[in-house]
């Protein structure tokens, strides 16, 4: 005859604790009253709790100053390497706090990570402007725009002084003439050119 209830001997509201395995007694009654009590052992095991990796890759466009992502330290875990200044793939990586009790839902232990990826910016020569200069005077400086563009711009002079002498070179004519002032960039690591070459005569 197998007929009774079983009780725990703690307090149901017992708490069981931190992560890993437990052992609390249990006591069988016997309804009948015939026969003794029956106490044993029973192991309890406690599974670590699972925490979502707090996102998915995540990519940002090169500017030329460090770039950040908008990871911050969540209750669970501490963020680093969350920044990045040239082209590539960077490593966020997320370490938990409490990696007896947790674990990532990825089945990383104590650091899982996401790839934060700066990508090439596409830049272009824009605003060229050059002001003319008189015979003896001091060459004007070119001014433009050249975005987030991070490699060797090159400066080249081409055209004809007034005595009828052709001109090519990076430096400024000191002889009165007409003038082509060419800037052009090319492509870097960081960088992609969609219009590379501008000019202006004076």
């Amino acid at each position: 005859d197998t007929n009774g209830t079983w009780s725990w001997n703690d307090e149901i509201t017992t708490s069981v604790g931190v992560a890993g395995t437990k052992t609390f007694k249990a006591t069988f009654i016997h309804q009948s009253g015939n026969y003794k009590d029956y106490e044993c052992d029973i192991t309890v095991n406690v599974a670590k709790q699972k925490v979502s990796v707090p996102a998915t890759n995540t990519s940002a466009v090169y500017t030329g100053s460090q770039l950040s992502t908008s990871y911050t330290n969540g209750a669970l875990y501490t963020v680093t390497n969350a920044s990045g200044t040239n082209v590539g793939n960077y490593d966020v990586n997320f370490t938990l706090t409490d990696s007896d009790n947790y674990v990532w839902a990825n089945g990383d232990e104590i650091t899982t990570k996401v790839t934060f990826s700066i990508t090439k910016a596409t830049v272009s020569i824009s605003n060229l402007a050059l002001n003319g200069w008189t015979y003896g005077g001091t060459a004007s400086t070119p001014t433009f725009n050249k975005g987030a563009y991070d490699g060797t711009v090159t400066y080249l002079y081409t055209g004809t002084t007034n005595g009828g002498a052709s001109y090519s070179s990076t430096v400024a004519p000191t002889q009165a003439g007409n003038y082509t002032f060419t800037v052009t960039i090319t492509a870097t690591d960081n960088c992609d050119i969609e219009e590379g070459k501008r000019s202006v005569s004076k």
